[in-house]
């Protein structure tokens, strides 16, 4: 039996993704994503997931001693965290199929250009830091 193959749209997973970030963020925190927020995603879909991990290392350690909340075995598993002192900035780490992870960031506006022009994994400590100051 031949295999079925679909292309997928790595613009259109990230959407869903970040759409799943924000319904996760109503049922975490029991409030909406505010209004001058927004989400970033990253995907380890090209690399592979060992590369992905290994280039988030510092920002994946916010979510590292969070608990797993899983759904359907290992159908989705899914980590976050709260920045201290800022419950506006979370870091949510998500994966599928224990093949495929997202890291995804809910940010206010004003950093949402700053992640777009660095990617996470080109992040510096002073990023971080500032990040972590919120």
């Amino acid at each position: 039996m031949p295999w079925l193959v679909a292309k997928a749209d790595p613009a259109r997973i990230l959407r869903v993704v970040e759409r799943i970030v924000r319904g996760l963020f109503w049922v975490e925190q029991e409030r909406r994503v505010p209004d001058g927020s927004v989400i970033q995603t990253r995907a380890s879909l090209e690399g592979g997931n060992e590369a992905f991990f290994d280039a988030n290392a510092s920002v994946l350690a916010f979510v590292a001693p969070g608990d797993v909340r899983t759904i359907g075995g290992d159908v989705f598993a899914y980590w976050h965290t709260t920045c201290e002192g800022d419950r506006d900035l979370t870091v949510w780490l998500s994966v599928f199929y224990d093949r495929f992870g997202f890291l995804s960031l809910v940010v206010p506006r004003e950093y949402a250009d700053e992640l777009k022009r660095k990617s996470v994994q080109g992040s510096t400590p002073s990023q971080d830091e500032r990040l972590r100051a919120r």
